[in-house]
């Protein structure tokens, strides 16, 4: 019985099942941002059949200026105060902790940062309201623009034989489609990712030395608190 005990000593069961979790006091954030240059100024090529009918090289470089498009000035997308609330609030909740770690936040902010990207994404869909109300149409009258001059260039050239092609209606067309095929976004979208720090990054000098020179609170408490719990 002697024998058997020290060969096969009791087992604590409850202690066998028991684990260590943790609960870290920050994590990784990721922030994106798409269609927020929408205003911004961009040059739409003119198509291969326009710059090939003959007119001369000063003339084209003087209407190809003209297809410079941009909307910042006569239309308010709203894209400026995405870009400036997303600035501020990279700069209030999160740190930028460089390879590999990226961007760092505390989860105890974790509530209040929800409440002001909640503000973004509505802020993001008044813009992309203004965007289908107002974008298209100021897109419309420069490219109506850009027509009417390179019809009129065309009409009024006496190198040109196109047989009565190329109308402004025409030319028109040819510009828009050439806008839809190039042009990038037409909304803008907002996305926020968070994510844990794995067991092994928690536990990493260097991860802790930095995180802590930015966080300087977080000396005292450490990165995360562990306890004992049941295993499921």
């Amino acid at each position: 019985m002697e024998l058997h005990l020290r060969e096969h000593p009791p087992r604590d069961f409850r202690k066998e099942k028991e684990t260590e979790v943790y609960q870290d006091y920050v994590g990784f954030v990721e922030i994106h941002v798409t269609g927020a240059g929408l205003s911004n100024a961009t040059t739409l090529a003119i198509p291969d059949e326009l710059t090939e009918l003959g007119l001369g090289t000063d003339l084209r470089n003087r209407l190809s200026e003209r297809m410079r498009i941009d909307l910042s000035g006569n239309v308010d997308l709203g894209a400026r105060e995405v870009n400036r609330r997303v600035d501020a609030f990279r700069e209030i909740f999160t740190k930028q902790m460089g390879p590999p770690l990226g961007r760092v936040y505390k989860k105890s902010e974790r509530e209040i940062m929800q409440i002001k990207w909640s503000e973004i994404e509505r802020l993001v869909e008044e813009a992309n309201r203004k965007i289908e109300r107002r974008m298209h149409k100021a897109v419309d009258e420069i490219l109506s623009r850009a027509a009417k001059d390179w019809a009129k260039a065309i009409r009024e050239n006496p190198n040109v034989d196109v047989q009565g092609r190329y109308t402004e209606a025409e030319i028109r067309s040819m510009l828009s489609e050439q806008w839809d095929r190039r042009h990038h976004a037409t909304r803008m979208r907002v996305q926020l990712f968070v994510k844990d720090f794995t067991w092994g990054t928690l536990n990493d000098p260097e991860v802790r030395r930095k995180i802590e020179a930015a966080y300087p609170d977080i000396r005292e408490t450490g990165l995360y608190k562990s306890r004992s719990a049941w295993a499921s």
